[in-house]
């Protein structure tokens, strides 16, 4: 059965879609199967492998709402290995939708439950948000990853996500661990990041991954490539981050 990994954090652009895609990339490469489920209704996933997401019948919001399966909606991405479930702009009102359903907060986790046995790894990549998708994200994952700029104020609102993911592992999901806390944008000729890194390790110790994400260009071209980091310059140093932090992935659940 695939192992379900979502990214979560409240705060925005530290990185979450990029590394759903690069790393689902990166575990591709190396034979995993893998499927990437888009649960933020920008769909800055979907629409950054080239998904027309405007033109799509059906989405994670017709799935989350029972309307079809999962294997109804998943869409190849042209990168080996990797396949897709979309959103779209329509899932800003699952909140709404789904608050007045019978265990709402296990939604994704029986919606995946048909397609779990087809991959090694179903990532998920949430909104910078902590309500009811990211709870659904939190019941259906094995384990978490949370992606961390690495710059001043790098800790701010942390505790905030931890008592949050502390709630679902208690009332929801006792299994639920945090896989690795992911630095991100790491600019390594900059002083303070050195401080940055410092307080996270103190913070996170041991769940601190040691691959670390450098400040890259390629990595901030490839959204408008509608690939991968790997189809769009494999020599990076974006592509060689991403491959370690798959290494390291694979040495937490799969050892």
């Amino acid at each position: 059965m695939g192992i379900v990994i979502a990214t979560v954090n409240q705060k925005g652009g530290v990185a979450k879609t990029t590394t759903v895609v690069n790393l689902g990339a990166a575990l591709g490469a190396i034979g995993r199967t893998v499927l990437l489920v888009d649960l933020d209704p920008q769909a800055s996933l979907s629409r950054g492998l080239g998904v027309p997401v405007h033109e799509l019948d059906r989405t994670m919001h017709e799935v989350m709402l029972g309307e079809v399966e999962i294997g109804d909606v998943i869409l190849p991405t042209g990168i080996d290995g990797i396949e897709l479930a979309p959103a779209e702009i329509t899932m800003t009102t699952l909140e709404r939708q789904l608050s007045g359903q019978v265990a709402f907060d296990s939604v994704l986790d029986r919606a995946l439950e048909p397609v779990r046995d087809r991959y090694d790894y179903v990532l998920i990549d949430c909104r910078p948000s902590l309500e009811t998708l990211e709870v659904n994200a939190l019941r259906a994952a094995d384990y978490l990853i949370i992606p961390i700029l690495a710059e001043r104020y790098a800790l701010y609102g942390t505790d905030q996500l931890l008592e949050f993911i502390y709630m679902v592992r208690e009332r929801l999901k006792p299994s639920l661990e945090i896989l690795g806390v992911l630095l991100t944008k790491v600019d390594r000729r900059n002083a303070l990041t050195d401080q940055v890194i410092t307080e996270v390790q103190h913070y996170f110790k041991e769940q601190v991954f040691k691959t670390q994400i450098g400040i890259n260009v390629r990595l901030a071209e490839v959204p408008g490539a509608a690939a991968s980091i790997f189809e769009y310059d494999a020599s990076s140093r974006g592509a060689r981050d991403y491959q370690a932090l798959a290494s390291e992935v694979i040495s937490r659940v799969e050892s």
